[in-house]
């Protein structure tokens, strides 16, 4: 990975663990916790980390106050529905024409695929609800596999340290239909 990379991060089982823990009702949010490893990574990193998450606008942005890494990402983008994430994936690359992606879900049939059609590399964390999914399509299969979010240093190399509470850049939340809020 290099400083012209781009992480897409989804939120929900890709940074913390959101099956088992928050409801339908959004109950239980108050004990949501990042997986080991993941608020350092996004601290020492210094290439453009972008989250794309699909949900309730309002709710994934309290999810993020809670685990405390809001400013973290140069962009916070939200949709509710999956092919339109794919459309802030192509619209991310458009922006950036000459970065190297990187794409970091816990679904193979939505960010992993849409990140593989896009040309992405692409990084399974296999956690959640989703763990016990199996590629249907070769598109499916992502360039890396992990069980732990941990992992991810091993792939991308270890981050470059930052001084402490540097932000990396100016957070934006967009919804996919209303554009930036």
């Amino acid at each position: 990975m290099s400083s012209n990379s781009v992480l897409i991060f989804d939120l929900d089982d890709t940074l913390y663990q959101k099956h088992g823990v928050v409801n339908d009702d959004f109950s239980g949010m108050e004990n949501i916790q990042l997986y080991m490893g993941a608020y350092d990574f996004l601290r020492k990193t210094t290439c453009k980390k972008v989250l794309v998450t699909k949900g309730n606008p309002s709710m994934q942005i309290k999810k993020l106050e809670i685990l405390g890494i809001k400013d973290f990402f140069e962009e916070i983008l939200i949709c509710s529905t999956s092919e339109e994430k794919k459309g802030l994936f192509q619209q991310l690359k458009e922006k950036h024409p000459e970065c190297e992606f990187w794409v970091i879900g816990d679904r193979i049939d939505s960010e992993i695929r849409f990140g593989n059609e896009l040309g992405m590399k692409t990084v399974l964390l296999r956690k959640g609800k989703y763990a016990e999914l199996v590629p249907k399509e070769p598109i499916e299969a992502p360039t890396y596999e992990l069980k732990e979010f941990s992992e991810l240093n091993s792939i991308c190399g270890s981050p470059n340290s930052k001084p402490s509470g540097v932000s990396c850049g100016k957070t934006f939340l967009v919804d996919y239909k209303r554009g930036v809020v």
